[in-house]
């Protein structure tokens, strides 16, 4: 799948809910979010970014970090759909990360 591919994907989800795990390439898990997948924004460019309306409350104007799911241009590696339309994965870095809908 393309760069171009996963961001339609994405795209599309925009309003699911959806659960996000980041797991290093040694298959070690990192991070785990669970929220509203939110519309991509051009807040973070060059990368591209989809907030995470998080369960338990919204962030407050005072807070450093958005929750959300970032897709680096420059370090994309590839991306692949798990059979069912359910589970996107890219791999970016030394990470992957995969989006499911929940």
């Amino acid at each position: 799948m393309t760069e171009d591919e996963l961001v339609a994907v994405l795209d599309r989800w925009a309003g699911a809910p959806v659960a996000v795990r980041v797991v290093t390439c040694g298959a070690e898990l990192v991070v785990v979010l669970r929220g509203r997948l939110s519309t991509r924004t051009g807040a973070k460019h060059p990368s591209v970014f989809w907030p995470i309306e998080c369960e338990g409350g919204a962030r407050g104007p005072d807070e450093a970090e958005e929750p959300g799911v970032y897709l680096h241009p420059r370090i994309f590696a590839g991306a692949w759909i798990h059979v069912g339309d359910g589970v996107v994965e890219w791999r970016q870095g030394e990470v992957v990360v995969n989006v499911r809908r929940v």
